[in-house]
């Protein structure tokens, strides 16, 4: 936490330009901050990890990711009926700051020991479908896909079946669950969740 603050202190008045459809937002890890702190702490933490198996971590996120899922909250592309509240209060800039916070207040480490041979043997020749995005450690390469390792097992879980069940909509995603059992969902989502973990900076 010491590092934190150190670091909260070097940038709170330094500027992350992050570029958005028609507007340039000063990205303040410090406001974004205080709206976590707010706003987010009821349901996935102080420290961004969850409190319940429901919800998603957020600490070590995907930057770009965490603000385009708060968008289509408030858009309503995204269906939650408490995240559609929270956003509704939310501006442009305040998700701008809120996700550049989430991504720099932690890191997903991978953590393969945690999975066992007979857990990696009812997921391997699964694996490969969600590597192009998430890599098989489950730590994404893009800023647009999301982390996985390190998730709560129950919420992938969760969110694979409302794309399986088009709750959820995505056109790559929903070509992926199509391709996935129920059993196959539980089995990558336990994996998936033992794959990594979160090291809050």
């Amino acid at each position: 936490m010491n590092g934190l603050k150190m670091v909260l202190k070097t940038i709170i008045f330094t500027l992350l330009i992050l570029s958005i459809p028609g507007q340039v937002f000063a990205v303040d890890i410090a406001k974004g901050q205080g709206i976590a702190k707010r706003v987010c702490a009821a349901c996935h933490g102080k420290q961004g990890i969850s409190r319940a198996p429901v919800f998603p971590n957020l600490s070590g996120q995907k930057q770009a990711y965490l603000l385009k899922q708060l968008k289509d909250f408030k858009a309503g592309v995204r269906s939650s009926n408490n995240m559609q509240g929270v956003t509704a209060n939310l501006s442009e800039e305040d998700m701008s700051n809120v996700a550049a916070y989430f991504a720099a207040h932690g890191k997903v480490e991978a953590s393969a020991r945690k999975v066992s041979q007979s857990l990696l043997k009812k997921v391997d020749d699964k694996l490969n479908i969600c590597m192009s995005c998430h890599t098989r450690s489950g730590i994404s390469q893009n800023d647009k896909f999301p982390n996985l390792a390190g998730q709560k097992d129950q919420y992938l879980q969760k969110e694979l079946e409302k794309f399986k069940k088009g709750k959820r909509k995505d056109t790559t995603m929903s070509a992926i669950v199509r391709q996935l059992d129920k059993k196959d969902i539980k089995n990558l989502s336990k994996y998936f969740s033992r794959a990594g973990k979160i090291k809050i900076q």
